[in-house]
């Protein structure tokens, strides 16, 4: 079967979001969320389903990670698009879950670095944080590109829904 008409809308509107959310998902949950400092990426591969410690699910609940929880939160505004009254209203949940959860994770990578804040006005307002948060692996790019891509298909969906017939 086609990769295209696995994610057809016209067979099912909703399976490309749970397809998206599903990726997610699983990026949260079977994917290291951290690479390793000073080391090539192909050296986390040992990693892949294998470390339920480094799984974002596990840094933002156990590890105190708190702010990687802003991707869940997109993913869930995300689901919420199933089962809306009105494609205006579906369209709007998939696009601020997307944007919230891909921006909020992004700006959570600029602002928190592996000494803790990047930003000096940060640091000086708020002084020394002892959180750290090291680059970013498999589960946390996945993550990103699943939330971008929600966001992209309630662009995609609301710009056919204006465009006349």
């Amino acid at each position: 079967m086609a990769f295209a008409t696995l994610v057809s809308m016209k067979a099912n509107p909703n399976r490309a979001v749970r397809l998206w959310v599903v990726a997610g998902l699983m990026a949260y949950v079977a994917l290291p969320w951290y690479a390793q400092e000073g080391a090539p990426w192909w050296n986390s591969l040992p990693q892949v389903f294998g470390a339920a410690d480094n799984a974002g699910i596990a840094q933002t609940f156990v590890h105190g990670h708190k702010w990687l929880a802003i991707g869940l939160a997109g993913l869930i505004i995300a689901v919420m698009s199933i089962g809306q009254a009105t494609p205006r209203r579906a369209n709007a949940y998939l696009i601020g879950g997307g944007l919230l959860g891909c921006a909020g994770l992004a700006l959570s990578a600029w602002l928190i670095g592996p000494q803790g804040w990047t930003v000096p006005s940060l640091q000086a307002q708020w002084g020394h944080w002892n959180v750290s948060q090291p680059p970013f692996g498999a589960g946390a790019w996945l993550a990103m590109v699943t939330l971008a891509g929600l966001a992209v298909l309630g662009i995609n969906r609301a710009a056919r829904a204006d465009r006349p017939a």
